[in-house]
């Protein structure tokens, strides 16, 4: 019996493994995404104008003039002024907590897609 119980323990922890790698996965995934979003240019870095006209578009002028600098300077580890990647997935990471990740980039990413299709003049 306590053979039994030890295989299905053993089991459950590793379908737990496998679900967490999943969920990482789509998590670095869909952050990507949102940073490939952001970074308008394409060189691989978000700079502060790209930044402010991701949190003007998504979040409105106020968090974008208000928060805004003091949201890209905590992303920007090194003082660049630049978010690379990397910066970019352990900012989000850190500041959000796991469940909340996924739901909100989703959010980011769906409307940086509808953005993209519906250009807005300035």
């Amino acid at each position: 019996m306590r053979l039994i119980s030890s295989i299905f323990i053993l089991t459950v922890l590793i379908s737990l493994n496998s679900a967490e790698k999943d969920t990482t996965s789509r998590l670095a995934n869909v952050i990507r995404k949102t940073f490939k979003g952001i970074d308008t240019d394409q060189d691989g870095d978000v700079t502060w104008p790209e930044y402010q006209a991701y949190l003007t578009r998504r979040f409105g002028p106020k968090l974008a003039t208000v928060d805004g600098p003091m949201i890209f300077g905590h992303a920007d580890e090194n003082g660049d002024q630049r978010i690379n990647e990397n910066e970019y997935i352990h900012y989000i990471t850190a500041t959000l907590g796991r469940a909340d990740i996924v739901e909100k980039l989703s959010e980011s990413e769906a409307a940086l897609l509808n953005d993209s299709k519906h250009p807005t003049s300035e």
